[in-house]
């Protein structure tokens, strides 16, 4: 295996072998993440609805950066992960060595401590393939990410989970590494009006789980 290749040529299957992780089928850590009841201001829901309706009638001929552009971004805008404990990171560079394996590649958004510089990653969110154009893997891409940020926190005497998305055009992923496993959601359709508010919701999450590590650790 060419173990100097990016995170973009990373498959899975490659991950797990490399650095010793497994999938798992059921996370009560991703149960609790998705099923979080959050408070969101109608104002900030409008915004978010006025986005889904875009997407609905869009998402079949964006690219992907018209995809990134349009919706991802905006959408995230709206859940403010910027506070005085994290910041939203873009094109962040993450790198791992481990024996004679060292790879790197760059995260899409990340939120993360720190305001010029990413230290300790909380959130990835990568991948933002139009879904009848995925080559590559895209679960591969983001889990080797995700164990990148473990290890980077790691160094810091962090020990939490790392959360993170990947998204296949209205298709969101969301995933969950915890020590050395890692669980998956099924697919949410952000043009669902059904699927659409536990994926919104479920970023707005993140922020508070965020905002309530730092809390415990200051105690």
């Amino acid at each position: 295996m060419d173990t100097g290749k990016s995170f973009k040529y990373w498959i899975a299957q490659e991950v797990e072998e490399t650095f010793g992780v497994r999938r798992t089928r059921v996370s009560s850590l991703l149960d609790r993440w998705l099923a979080r009841d959050v408070e969101i201001s109608e104002a900030i829901l409008d915004s978010a609805e006025s986005l889904r309706t875009e997407l609905v009638e869009n998402v079949d001929y964006w690219n992907e950066a018209t995809l990134k552009f349009l919706f991802i971004g905006p959408l995230c805008a709206l859940v403010k992960f910027n506070t005085d404990h994290a910041t939203a990171f873009s094109e962040q560079t993450l790198t791992i060595e481990q024996g004679d394996v060292k790879t790197r590649g760059n995260v899409d958004f990340m939120v993360a401590s720190g305001k010029q510089i990413a230290r300790a990653p909380f959130y990835l969110l990568h991948e933002y393939k139009p879904e009848n154009k995925a080559i590559l893997d895209p679960k591969g891409q983001l889990l080797i990410a995700m164990v990148a940020a473990r290890k980077a926190n790691e160094k810091l005497g962090l020990t939490q989970p790392v959360y993170g998305s990947y998204v296949l055009g209205r298709f969101w992923f969301f995933v969950v590494l915890n020590g050395e496993e890692y669980t998956i959601s099924r697919a949410f359709d952000a043009t669902q009006e059904d699927d659409f508010p536990i994926i919104f919701r479920s970023l707005h999450a993140v922020r508070l789980y965020i905002a309530e590590l730092f809390s415990e650790m200051s105690n």
